[in-house]
């Protein structure tokens, strides 16, 4: 009997490489691999590593990432951060919202603008079954999709932020052909932004996979790199856009009050961090740093308002550890709602109450972080997403069946 072939599938993405810092280029990364022992995977991508100004870095052509081939197209604009921040300004005031040309060149600001790489996808849109593209932020989405629309399936990774609201991004969810979302928070969101995008989807697009018990040392955390007693760790980009100063802001509060502990971060400084001897930056670390430095911590706080998922949250819980995160973000208050996991805050004063009751309480500590590890199992392993998403690419791999045959495509 022959076997089966292998479906072939192509993954758009503005950045890849393991030197790439960000979660949804993490999750990209993630899902090529894992789908690589049951696909033949291409990864269609630019040879920028740096998300701010897009330069390339990577050599040009086809290189391997293990079992991946990975093809990288040179970035035409390089982006000019001051005048992008200019034109994000005029976003914010409300001046691109109604002008179609000013989205369109938002779009470009934003980048990477790569028309090899779009060019590329319609000369070879039939050579593959299926095509991942996200997250829908960017050029390559915007502006990629169109080409590959009937094979389709675009992973937004979307919050409730200003861009969205864009009609240049209406027109993109609607020509998507099929939809992988993070959480049924992001699907709710996007099903009412977008109330005739395609039904075609499911739910569950990144899982989470922790080390063997070996790898994973608090201990040796706190030997290597100094710290002693209790610790609340932040893990990602330390950056404005991920609401570190508010962090930064709260802590200060916070100690000024008298608490104890000592704030742990792990990830690349875009912004100063506090001269202070009970904040500890330990830049860019290892995998088994990351992991042991999360396990030894009393919580793991993530002040982000943007998030569509956060793998690091994730994480922690599946390592039976608490967190603590911005109500703002809807995502992560419904995390820790549904695990029973976590706290959350609305206020400065709400979070140094938290922060208190975090650092003294082993109890509630030991109660939460033991919720945890169930919530993960429940709704982010890997084997689970990873056949709801093959069944997502057979759907996207055969012709369209109309609009409302299809709309009744949940997967």
């Amino acid at each position: 009997m022959t076997a089966p072939a292998r479906r072939r599938v192509c993954i758009v993405t503005q950045r890849y490489g393991p030197r790439v810092n960000g979660g949804a280029e993490v999750l990209m990364r993630q899902l090529a691999h894992k789908l690589s022992a049951r696909c033949d995977v291409t990864v269609a991508t630019t040879r920028a590593e740096d998300y701010l100004s897009w330069e390339d870095v990577y050599p040009a052509g086809q290189a391997w990432d293990g079992p991946v081939r990975v093809l990288r197209f040179s970035v035409d604009v390089p982006r000019d951060v001051e005048q992008f921040l200019a034109q994000n300004d005029r976003f914010t005031a409300g001046a691109l919202a109604r002008d179609a040309a000013g989205q369109a060149r938002w779009v470009w600001e934003q980048g990477p603008v790569c028309l090899d790489l779009i060019g590329w996808l319609q000369a070879h849109r039939d050579d593959f079954d299926a095509f991942l593209l996200g997250p829908y932020l960017y050029f390559l989405t915007v502006y990629g999709l169109p080409a590959v629309a009937a094979k389709s399936i675009l992973l937004p990774m979307a919050h409730d932020e200003g861009p969205i609201h864009m009609p240049i991004y209406g027109e993109l969810f609607r020509k998507a052909r099929a939809l992988c979302y993070l959480t049924p928070d992001e699907q709710a969101l996007v099903r009412r932004l977008f109330p005739d995008v395609s039904r075609l989807d499911m739910v569950g697009g990144a899982g989470v996979e922790l080390p063997g018990a070996g790898a994973v040392r608090p201990g040796a955390f706190r030997e290597k790199y100094g710290i002693t007693g209790p610790y609340a760790v932040y893990v990602g980009r330390i950056e404005v856009g991920k609401c570190c100063d508010e962090m930064f802001r709260q802590w200060a509060a916070y100690k000024a009050a008298g608490g104890p502990g000592t704030l742990v971060l792990m990830g690349k400084s875009i912004m100063p961090v506090p001269r202070d001897p009970s904040v500890r930056a330990l830049g860019f670390v290892s995998e088994e740093d990351k992991y042991s430095g999360i396990a030894g911590a009393d919580f793991l706080w993530l002040p982000s308002r943007y998030e569509s998922l956060s793998i690091v949250v994730l994480e922690a819980l599946a390592l039976a550890v608490p967190v603590l995160v911005n109500g703002g973000c809807p995502v992560l208050e419904s995390h820790c709602r549904k695990s029973c996991a976590g706290l959350w805050y609305h206020s400065d004063g709400g979070c140094l109450a938290m922060l208190g009751r975090l650092f003294s309480d082993g109890a509630l500590r030991r109660q939460l972080g033991d919720a945890g590890p169930a919530y993960v199992d429940r709704y982010y392993r890997w084997d689970g997403i990873l056949a709801r998403l093959e069944r997502l690419m057979d759907a996207v791999a055969a012709p369209p069946r109309g609009t409302e045959e299809e709309a009744q495509g949940h997967v």
